[in-house]
């Protein structure tokens, strides 16, 4: 019997496989531990973030995809020793400390005073926040 063969080479929900050979797939498959599985879990969660983005538009096809978010961050979180009801009490300490995003508050630039404490760890992290030179 002849095939047509797909390329897939990413982490796949758990049952997957399982009904794929069900329905008469034949499955090259491995199982990912340590490493190799933290770096597919990540990728997962940066193409579940992609089909948010373009679910935007559709409500329903939307919910499904948050959903699909939610389940890469909490095997995220799995993998690396994390409770789920731990994640959920560092989420609400850090809502009732600094709040969340639903108020849609975006900061484009922010100036800090000459000598104020905060500045040698903003300036180390380039990354994070750009230095734009000084401003009067």
């Amino acid at each position: 019997m002849k095939y047509s063969r797909f390329a897939c080479h990413k982490l796949v929900r758990d049952l997957v496989i399982p009904q794929a050979h069900a329905k008469g797939f034949r499955c090259e498959a491995k199982k990912l531990q340590d490493h190799a599985l933290y770096q597919a879990t990540f990728h997962k969660l940066v193409e579940e973030v992609d089909e948010v983005r373009e679910a935007l538009a559709n409500p329903a096809e939307l919910v499904k995809e948050l959903a699909d978010v939610l389940e890469v961050v909490q095997a995220l979180a799995a993998q690396n020793g994390i409770s789920p009801d731990a994640l959920m009490a560092e989420q609400a300490t850090k809502r009732a400390a600094r709040g969340g995003f639903a108020a849609g508050d975006y900061l484009s630039t922010f100036d800090v005073p000459e000598g104020h404490p905060d500045l040698e760890n903003l300036n180390g992290q380039p990354h994070k926040y750009l230095p734009l030179g000084e401003v009067e």
